[in-house]
């Protein structure tokens, strides 16, 4: 039998947040507990999403930021 729906799931993790690159951000920070990502970590991030996108065999509909 064919199944009816099939739904795939990405999961991208990162490390490059500004916190973990410079240690006082926190105590100045509007929102402490959402630290950005670094210039580099952006540039890692787009690059791998482009990646994901050309080499994953479906279309994406959905994403999802946290």
């Amino acid at each position: 039998m064919k199944p009816l729906h099939q739904q795939y799931v990405v999961v991208m993790r990162h490390d490059d947040r500004i916190d973990n690159f410079e240690s006082l951000w926190v105590s100045t920070a509007a929102r402490p507990w959402d630290p950005p990502l670094i210039q580099e970590g952006q540039v890692r991030a787009f690059c791998t999403c482009r990646k994901i996108r050309t080499q994953v065999g479906f279309p994406i509909h959905c994403t999802f930021l946290n």
